[in-house]
């Protein structure tokens, strides 16, 4: 987890996605679609066009309705991402280039995807301490 010294800045958890129901997550979440070839990741845009990642591409997008029916078990989370300064300005029609929500996507298909969610900085503290807190 990436957090920022300003108090009022967002802060990031990355978290490492793998397994067969990833490209169906990215789908829901960003509208783009991921298929394997000759053990590749391949990247299938809305508009039909493909691209291979080399080495990685980022795919950045929000289905807001879908965060509530992946994190089911994390409403902390949910919370803390429609707080953030981004998920704001990203509903208003501001963001242009980033989003709350984003995948790294590396070739590799034995290779994590990351996912990137940026946090509100209070709510994303205290998500920081119930994962990260010792017991």
């Amino acid at each position: 987890m990436s957090i920022p010294k300003d108090p009022t800045a967002d802060c990031i958890i990355h978290v490492n996605m793998g397994g067969p129901t990833l490209p169906n997550i990215i789908h829901q979440m960003t509208g783009v679609k991921i298929r394997v070839l000759e053990r590749k990741r391949q990247v299938l845009l809305p508009n039909g066009a493909t691209i291979t990642p080399m080495p990685a591409v980022r795919i950045n997008g929000l289905n807001d309705a879908t965060l509530d029916q992946l994190f089911t078990e994390t409403t902390d989370i949910v919370m803390a991402l429609r707080a953030s300064n981004l998920y704001k300005r990203e509903m208003a029609g501001r963001c242009a280039f980033e989003s709350c929500v984003s995948f790294h996507v590396p070739v590799d298909e034995n290779t994590d995807v990351v996912m990137d969610l940026t946090l509100n900085r209070e709510l994303g503290e205290k998500v920081a301490v119930q994962l990260y807190a010792s017991e």
